[in-house]
């Protein structure tokens, strides 16, 4: 991009993501993996698909509190078959 463009802030934003160890890369981290996992959930339910390799692969590893919670919730509606995410199963 150059530095005109703010490349040089946008490849050190970069690098603090991918080392992982700011409070803000380690929540953008555990953002990707939820946003995948509710993916996967969408299609599940759009598509009649079991798509499980997707919340195993990401099971353990939120780094964040709030991303540990909000695991627990998605995984947690997927179990019960809570589509609309009203906590009424769906119905």
């Amino acid at each position: 991009l150059g530095d005109a463009l703010g490349g040089a802030e946008m490849e050190a934003l970069f690098l603090e993501y991918e080392a992982g160890e700011t409070e803000e890369a380690k929540m953008l981290k555990d953002l990707d993996k939820l946003e995948m996992i509710m993916q996967a959930g969408e299609y599940e339910r759009a598509q009649g698909k079991q798509l499980g390799d997707f919340f195993t692969s990401t099971a353990g590893k939120f780094k964040t509190e709030v991303g540990k919670s909000w695991e627990a919730e998605i995984v947690a509606r997927r179990r019960g078959g809570d589509e609309d995410g009203s906590g009424g199963g769906g119905e």
